[in-house]
C-alpha cells in the first residue's frame, strides 16, 4: 500500500493510518492564529460618524433597540501577503494609544452585546463583521475629534493598527497576538508584563522592547480573558486555579502560571512551525544520522513503544510528528 507523503501529525484526519488514499485536509483553525488575520478587510477610508461629545457612546449606533448589520465594507488596501518582520512590528506596538484601543474595545463589546440580544441568532462571522464596522466609525470619530482639538491626528497606518488591536483584543489572543504574527517566532516567553523575550527559528533570542498589559494584574485578567472563551474547554486563570495549559489555534500551545505560585505571571506560547516533517528531513538538517532514522523508523514500524524526552525547546514534538509520519497506512 502506498504511502502518503504528506501526512499532518497536527491532524490526525489527515495520517494514512485514519484517511488511506485520501487527499489531505487542511485545518482552517490556522487562520486564526498563525495567518495575517488583519488588514485585509481593514478600510482605507471609513465614513464619518456623528459627533459625540465627550468620551464614546457605544449606544449611539442603536435604534429602538435593534442594531441593523454592517453596511458593505469600503474598498481596502491590497491585503497583506505575508506576516510582518520583528523590527515592523516591533516600531507598530511602540505607537499605539492602547488606552484608546481599551475604550474602543469595550464599546465595541457593548455594541455586539445589544446586538446579540436583538437578534440571538448572530453568527460569529456577522459578530466580526460588525465589529470591525463599528470600530471604523468609532476610529473615524476619534480622529475628527483630534482634529477639531487642534491635536495630532492618527495616520491611515495607525488606524489600521488600533483597529486590529481591537478585533484581536475581541476575538483573538489581544496583546499577545502581535508576537505571534511575528515571522519566524517560535516561543514567546513572558514573565510579567514588561519582561518578554521572543526566540525565532535558528535559536536567535531577542527582547520584545514593549509590554504586553498595563501591569502584571492586567495581564492575569487578559490570560484568564483568553481561558474564559474557550467554549467548552474554558476554565478560570487566577490564584485559586494558577496553572494554565492551553491548545492554540494553528498547532500553538500556551503555558501559564499566575501569582502566588509564580513571584510574577508567567506564560510561555510554543509556535509549531515543523508541522509537516519526516525522518529525512531531520537527517537533512543533521538533526540525526541516517542510522538513527532508519532504526527509529523500524521501530515504528515494529510497533514499538518509544518516549521522547528532552530540554525546553529541544525538538520534542518535531521529532514526535517525524515518527508519526513513519506509521503504515494499514
Amino acid at each position: 500500500m502506498a504511502k502518503n507523503p504528506n501526512p499532518d501529525p497536527a491532524d490526525l484526519s489527515t495520517l494514512p493510518l485514519f484517511a488511506p488514499g485520501q487527499p489531505r485536509q487542511t485545518n482552517p483553525a490556522a487562520s486564526h492564529l498563525l495567518r495575517a488575520t488583519t488588514r485585509a478587510d481593514q478600510p482605507a477610508t471609513v465614513p464619518p460618524a456623528p459627533a459625540v461629545p465627550g468620551s464614546i457612546d457605544p449606544r449611539a449606533h442603536a435604534v429602538a433597540g435593534t442594531i441593523p448589520p454592517p453596511p458593505p465594507a469600503p474598498p481596502t488596501r491590497a491585503a497583506a501577503t505575508t506576516r510582518r518582520s520583528a523590527a515592523a512590528m516591533f516600531e507598530d506596538q511602540g505607537r499605539i494609544p492602547w488606552d484608546a484601543v481599551s475604550e474602543i474595545r469595550d464599546a465595541v463589546s457593548t455594541i455586539l452585546a445589544d446586538a446579540g440580544q436583538a437578534n440571538p441568532n448572530l453568527t460569529d462571522e456577522e459578530r466580526e463583521a460588525m465589529a470591525r464596522q463599528h470600530t471604523a466609525e468609532l476610529i473615524r470619530a476619534r480622529v475628527d475629534d483630534l482634529a477639531r482639538h487642534g491635536q495630532e491626528s492618527w495616520s491611515l497606518d495607525l488606524q489600521e493598527d488600533v483597529a486590529q488591536a481591537v478585533f484581536d483584543a475581541m476575538f483573538r489572543l489581544g496583546r499577545l497576538q502581535p508576537l505571534v504574527d511575528i515571522e519566524g517566532v517560535e516561543n514567546i516567553d513572558i514573565v510579567g508584563y514588561d519582561n518578554v523575550w521572543l526566540t525565532f527559528a535558528g535559536g536567535n533570542r531577542q527582547k520584545y522592547p514593549h509590554p504586553v498589559s498595563l501591569n502584571d494584574d492586567e495581564l492575569e485578567r487578559e490570560i484568564n480573558f483568553i481561558a474564559t472563551r474557550r467554549g467548552e474547554g474554558a476554565r478560570s486563570f487566577n490564584a485559586s486555579r494558577p496553572s494554565l495549559h492551553l491548545d492554540l489555534p494553528g498547532g500553538a500551545r500556551l503555558a501559564a502560571l499566575a501569582r502566588p505560585v509564580a513571584e510574577r505571571p508567567s506564560v510561555t506560547i510554543r509556535i509549531h512551525r515543523h508541522v509537516d516533517i519526516s525522518l529525512d528531513d531531520l537527517v537533512a538538517t543533521h538533526t540525526m544520522t541516517r542510522l538513527a532514522a532508519r532504526f527509529l523508523e523500524a521501530s515504528v514500524r515494529a510497533g514499538l513503544s518509544l518516549v521522547t524526552n528532552g530540554f525546553q525547546s529541544s525538538g520534542k514534538t518535531t521529532l514526535l510528528r517525524a515518527l508519526a509520519d513513519c506509521i503504515p497506512p494499514d
